[in-house]
């Protein structure tokens, strides 16, 4: 419509005949787009769910110049790795130098040790320190790297399957001060690296800002973290130790001292760790792990302080981890589990943690931030909340695009996000303060609907609050939550 040249094709881009396109185009689903009023022009052009804002005479795509020459050219998203055309992160062309030489000396080290134990005769023995010889460690010597001050801060753990950069940027704005994008799980291939790597976006907000690896082997991690250092702008990395495979390397100890000596070797920021109390419920062992971490290259270490085996079954042990805090230093180590008000924040302070890290009580009330720095209770009521959801629904038509595809996935995951938040209560309606986690809603309140749609646990009516601002879904639409959160799904 410019006479430039765009890209045709019903599926990646704008249709070839418009006519027809709009003849059969659902109505839009509101008359304000948010990206031609927060950039002056949409992107999507037709395609957009909420195009009539900006389409002009003859389908032309309006724009705003003024706020568009402003814009144009920036992006409020960092870290966009992805080649062109393509859902994965090309990596042929990227030469591994650090983290070649971290796996040769690994190699080297390890057909030493086992000539070592082979060898019958002579007196001859390899110092070692850690899993490298000396004579390694001193051309290895890691880089000086930039300190950060984590103490006294809150940190937005990393949440698979809803901790968007949407979802971040509403816990920004509520006080949290550290984030960390969603769990990456690092399986390298020849050529590419699989999956996602919307995980390792960034919103200009996010001033302390970390990613999170999950892996086993040295060779996936240490690769991956060199990858990251050369081509994303990260303030930490973190080793995920706690959550399904990753929790193995509390077991494994010799891979996780090569993974963490070899990220700490290939990095020019921090590596910090997320572990738990141990396998085991009888058997913890994180407070010989830590010291551990410490000696082998970690600036901070999160401790939930469950077991794997536990998972959420059971209460965090919180003198557990004041145990570990002293072992830890000078170290910082943050605690995590069932902080729900800042009273349970100020008695986690109490046991002499460096921070406090919350992940599911951020998806039951974002707030909580806000709760802790101004120590009080925040009875937010329903439309507050909807409010929150419309902001959270700007937000991710602005990130994943305001076409049907950008639409579907902001519906996906407020739909993930929904089963947590319906179980917030607001406070007049206690018993007893402050609050926890498993507190159950009284019921249903005469009189408000709509507090009594935003308590609901039921699948529909979490489809029905997605509709209030993306539209109707088909008939045949299905949903299943993403996470089992122990909040009585009943099916219609």
């Amino acid at each position: 419509m410019k006479g430039e040249e765009c890209m045709p094709g019903p599926e990646g881009g704008f249709p070839r005949d418009i006519e027809s396109y709009m003849a059969t185009k659902p109505p839009d689903l509101g008359d304000s787009c948010i990206l031609f009023s927060r950039f002056g022009k949409c992107r999507y052009w037709v395609t957009c769910r909420f195009a009539g804002a900006h389409l002009g005479e003859g389908y032309q795509n309006v724009v705003n110049e003024e706020l568009w020459q402003e814009w144009k050219g920036k992006s409020t998203v960092r870290n966009m790795l992805v080649n062109k055309g393509s859902g994965s992160l090309m990596l042929k062309n990227f030469f591994f130098r650090k983290s070649s030489d971290y796996l040769f000396c690994l190699k080297k080290a390890s057909k030493a040790m086992k000539a070592a134990t082979t060898k019958t005769t002579g007196t001859t023995t390899l110092k070692t320190v850690g899993v490298l010889t000396d004579e390694d460690l001193i051309r290895l010597r890691p880089c000086e790297k930039r300190k950060l001050d984590f103490q006294g801060k809150l940190y937005l753990s990393s949440l698979s399957n809803c901790g968007s950069l949407p979802f971040r940027r509403i816990c920004k704005r509520f006080g949290a001060d550290i984030t960390c994008g969603e769990m990456f799980t690092c399986a390298l291939s020849q050529n590419e690296l699989p999956g996602i790597t919307s995980s390792l976006h960034r919103h200009e907000t996010e001033d302390l800002f970390g990613i999170q690896l999950q892996g086993t082997t040295p060779k996936q991690m240490v690769n991956y973290a060199e990858l990251l250092n050369e081509t994303a702008e990260v303030d930490f990395v973190d080793i995920n130790a706690e959550y399904r495979g990753g929790c193995v390397l509390m077991n494994h100890l010799v891979e996780f001292e090569q993974i963490v000596r070899g990220m700490d070797y290939v990095l020019s920021v921090p590596v910090t760790a997320k572990i738990r109390t141990g396998i085991a419920k009888k058997c913890r062992i994180a407070h010989t792990l830590i010291p551990k971490l410490r000696d082998w290259g970690a600036s901070m270490v999160t401790l939930h302080g469950r077991s794997r085996e536990e998972m959420h079954q059971n209460l965090a042990d919180w003198e557990y981890i004041g145990e570990c805090a002293k072992v830890a230093a000078p170290m910082p180590l943050f605690g995590n589990g069932d902080i729900f008000s800042f009273e349970d924040a100020t008695r986690a302070m109490e046991t002499g943690v460096s921070g406090i890290a919350i992940a599911r009580a951020a998806l039951i009330k974002p707030w909580i931030f806000t709760e802790i720095k101004e120590r009080r209770h925040w009875d937010i009521s329903a439309r507050e909340r909807l409010d929150m959801l419309k902001d959270f629904t700007d937000f991710g038509l602005e990130y994943w695009g305001s076409d049907k595809i950008g639409v579907e996935k902001t519906r996906h995951y407020m739909l993930n996000w929904l089963p947590f938040l319906c179980r917030y209560i607001p406070v007049g309606l206690l018993e007893h303060l402050p609050p926890k986690m498993s507190d159950q809603h009284p019921g249903v309140l005469y009189g408000d609907y709509l507090e009594n749609l935003m308590s609901s646990e039921m699948i529909k009516d979490w489809v029905k609050i997605s509709e209030m601002f993306l539209g109707t879904v088909p008939d045949d639409y299905h949903f299943e939550p993403a996470h089992d959160v122990d909040a009585y799904f009943r099916q219609p």
